[in-house]
C-alpha cells in the first residue's frame, strides 16, 4: 500500500493506507483519525527519504511501495516509459553517492542514466603504448556512441581506426568511409573498407576531439563522423557507414598500419 496507493483526484483519496484496512478521512470521520492519518503520511513520506540511500534491485526498488520498479507505472522522469530494462536503474546498482556533482561518481556502480539525458562512459583507456583498445559490454538499446580522443597519437603516419561489431568482435571488412586531413595549404584523403580512417599524417599530429556514431533507425547500420584537431593549423575529418549482422556491442580503437600507440587516453560513450 503506501503512497502508490494514492490517488491524483483528491475527492478519491477517503482513506489513508496504513497496512490494514486505512484510516478513514471521508466526511464526517472520527477527529482521532485525522491524527492517525498526518502521521502516515509522514511515515510513507520518510520511506521515499530514506531511499537516497537503499541498496537497489529490481525487486526492492518498489519505490512508492507497491509500484513495481518493472512496470510502466514506474514513468517517474519526464514522460520515459519505463521499465527496469529501460531506466537501466538495476544494473549492478549499489546506492548513490549524494556528494558527487556528476552522474557517473553519484552512481558509481550503475549505468542509471535515462536514455537522451546523456552518455554513460566506460573507464577511459590510456594510448601512451600498444596497438588496440576495446570497449565492450555496450548495451543492445544504445543508438548513440561518442569516442573522445585526448591527445592521442601513433609512432609514425598510420591512420586511426575505429572498428565496431557484435558478438563482442569487432568487424574488419564492409565500411565505407573516408577520412581527410586538412593543412595549411594540403588535403590528404584516405578510403577504407576495414574501419572508420581517422587521419593523422606523421607521428607529430595528436588527435583532440570526438568521432560520433549514429544508428540508422529500425537497422544495424552504423553512420560516423568526427572532427580532431591535429595542431595548430590542421584538422582530420571524416565520415562513413558500416552495416551489423547483429547488434552492436564492442568498440575498438586502433591502427590502420603497424604504428604502435604513444600518447593520450581514449573514452567511449553511449545513450
Amino acid at each position: 500500500m503506501g503512497i502508490g496507493s494514492y490517488s491524483t483526484t483528491p475527492g478519491s483519496n477517503t482513506t489513508v493506507p496504513d497496512g490494514g484496512s486505512g484510516i478513514n478521512i471521508a466526511e464526517g470521520c472520527a477527529p482521532a483519525n485525522l491524527n492517525n492519518a498526518l502521521r502516515q503520511i509522514m511515515a510513507d513520506i520518510a520511506v521515499i527519504k530514506d531511499l537516497v540511500n537503499v541498496t537497489a534491485s529490481a525487486a526492492e526498488l518498489n519505490l512508492l511501495d507497491g509500484v513495481t520498479a518493472s512496470t510502466a507505472e514506474l514513468n517517474i522522469l519526464d514522460g520515459v516509459t519505463a521499465s527496469a530494462a529501460e531506466l537501466n536503474l538495476m544494473d549492478g546498482f549499489t546506492g548513490i553517492d549524494t556528494t558527487a556533482t556528476d552522474v557517473t561518481t553519484k552512481f558509481p556502480n550503475s549505468r542509471a542514466v535515462v536514455r537522451g539525458r546523456g552518455f554513460t562512459y566506460a573507464a577511459d583507456q590510456a594510448t601512451t603504448s600498444g596497438t588496440a583498445f576495446d570497449f565492450g559490454s555496450i548495451p543492445s538499446w544504445v543508438t548513440e556512441i561518442i569516442i573522445h580522443f585526448d591527445g592521442v597519437s601513433l609512432s609514425g603516419s598510420d591512420s586511426l581506426g575505429v572498428q565496431i561489431g557484435p558478438g563482442g568482435t569487432p568487424v574488419t571488412t564492409g565500411y565505407n568511409t573516408v577520412g581527410t586531413l586538412i593543412g595549411a595549404s594540403t588535403v590528404d584523403s584516405e578510403e577504407s573498407t576495414s574501419s572508420f580512417r581517422i587521419r593523422l599524417g606523421s607521428a607529430s599530429n595528436i588527435a583532440r576531439g570526438f568521432m560520433l556514431l549514429s544508428r540508422f533507425p529500425g537497422t544495424d547500420t552504423w553512420q560516423a563522423s568526427h572532427v580532431i584537431r591535429l595542431g595548430t593549423t590542421s584538422l582530420s575529418v571524416g565520415a562513413g557507414a558500416v552495416s551489423l549482422v547483429a547488434t552492436l556491442d564492442i568498440v575498438r580503437i586502433t591502427r590502420s598500419g603497424s604504428n604502435t600507440f604513444d600518447a593520450g587516453s581514449v573514452v567511449v560513450g553511449w545513450r
